[in-house]
Formats: C-alpha cells, sequence, structure tokens
C-alpha cells in the first residue's frame, strides 16, 4: 500500500535530519558540595536529572562514593589547587605548572563550577545534604550522560588531565559505540576546551579516566527535522 500512494501522489513530503540549537550543561546553579548524580550524604541516590532531557550517572574506581558533585573553581577546596580557574599566573586560585601563560593547557579564565567525582560525601558541618569539603576521586572513573533523545554532541571542557593520568571520551548510538577518541594530558591545571570536527549522532557520552579532572561544561545540539515538498519526478530522480 505504501508504495502505491507514492507512485500515485503528484508531490510528496521528504523528511531530513539536521542540526537544532545548541545546548549547553554547565553547573553554575547549584552550591558547592551538591550531589547531581549517584550517592547522598546520609542515604539515598540522586536520579542525575538535574537537566532536562539529560541523565546523569557516575562510577568510582578509586574506592570513594559513586558519586557527582560540583566544586567551585573560584575557590578550590579538598586540597586541590590544581582545579582552579583561572591559573595563579592570570590572577586566579589556579595552581599547576600546566595552566600558565602560553602553555598548550593555558588556564586563563574563570569558568565558575565544574563537575568531579567525589572522593568523598562527609557532611557534618553542619548536615544538610551539602559535601562539607568538595574534593576529586584520584583514582578516577566514569561518568555518564544520557540523553533522552538523539543529540549531535559537539564539546566538551575539561580541567586538569595530567599525566600520567588518562582519559578517554566515548560516544555511543543505543548500545553501539559510535566513536572515542583519548585526551591527551596537558598538565597540572590546565584546560582543554575539546571541540569535534563535525557533529556527532548520538544517545550517549561517556567521560572515563583514572585520574582526577573537572568538567566545566558540555555542549550539544538538537536533532532538527526539515520537511521539503518536491514533485514525483523529482523523487524518482533522487533513487536513479
Amino acid at each position: 500500500m505504501l508504495r502505491t500512494s507514492m507512485i500515485f501522489t503528484c508531490a510528496m513530503t521528504l523528511l531530513f535530519a539536521g542540526t537544532g540549537g545548541a545546548v549547553l550543561l554547565d553547573f553554575e546553579g547549584p552550591a558547592a558540595g551538591t550531589v547531581i548524580a549517584g550517592e547522598r550524604p546520609g542515604g539515598g541516590s540522586e536520579p542525575g536529572n538535574y537537566f532536562t532531557g539529560v541523565t546523569l550517572s557516575v562510577v568510582n574506581n578509586g574506592g570513594g562514593p559513586s558519586s557527582l558533585i560540583v566544586f567551585d573553581s573560584a575557590d578550590p577546596t579538598g586540597g586541590d589547587p590544581d582545579l582552579g580557574t583561572p591559573n595563579i599566573e592570570f590572577g586566579g586560585p589556579g595552581i599547576g605548572a600546566g595552566g600558565g601563560v602560553g602553555d598548550p593547557g593555558e588556564n586563563s579564565e574563570p569558568l565558575g563550577n565544574l563537575l568531579i567525582i567525589a572522593e568523598d560525601i562527609v557532611d557534618v558541618a553542619p548536615a544538610d545534604g551539602i559535601v562539607d569539603d568538595p574534593d576529586d576521586e584520584a583514582g578516577g572513573g566514569q561518568i555518564r550522560i544520557e540523553f533522552a533523545t538523539e543529540v549531535y554532541a559537539e564539546r566538551v571542557v575539561i580541567v586538569d588531565l595530567e599525566s600520567p593520568e588518562t582519559a578517554t571520551i566515548r560516544l555511543y548510538r543505543g548500545v553501539d559505540l559510535v566513536t572515542e577518541a583519548a585526551v591527551v594530558p596537558l598538565g597540572d591545571n590546565s584546560v582543554q576546551d575539546l571541540v569535534a570536527d563535525e557533529p556527532i549522532l548520538c544517545t550517549a557520552a561517556e567521560i572515563v579516566t583514572t585520574g582526577s579532572i573537572g568538567v566545566a561544561e558540555i555542549e550539544y545540539r538538537t536533532v532538527t527535522t526539515a520537511t521539503e515538498q518536491r514533485s514525483w519526478g523529482e523523487v524518482k530522480s533522487l533513487f536513479r
């Protein structure tokens, strides 16, 4: 029936998928120490639905809790000045040889709140559901970002990837791995704004690291469907 309808239709509507508007995920809203996903202080779990249409989850490979928490890079805690932004050479709190003036990982701008894998979720002073002293997990782990619909992955900003630590970004479409790329360690307190050569269609992304890093921003584009009217003669020519 579908084929017959096409043959006798003078014109039809073709559907084309394309990139839509950009969506930027950052962590400027919650207070430092807020659990965005995973285990909460005092028990229970945060589902990771802070952003509409996005689910965040985490696996901690260093022995700490599987929790993603907010870290204030303008006021580094946990003995982590290497997560500070900008670097001290730009008047900020960041300390590390990889983020200075002229370095490949030059850390020159304030990035505000970061997302980190928590080393602990101690909450006693006061016991208010907010981690007292946000600290990143030295043993690393996996941050997973799942999208409610297909999107085009575009960029991610990573802070403080230093050798011998490693990080890999993986993109999935359903259960299928679409692509993966290793991130080059640029040193202590470095900043990397990683942009895809072209938008990549996916339903999930993973950032897998063997060390302690911060994620400042994640950006993607929605998928749009454009319509175009074509005559039957034009349609037939597309399949010749």
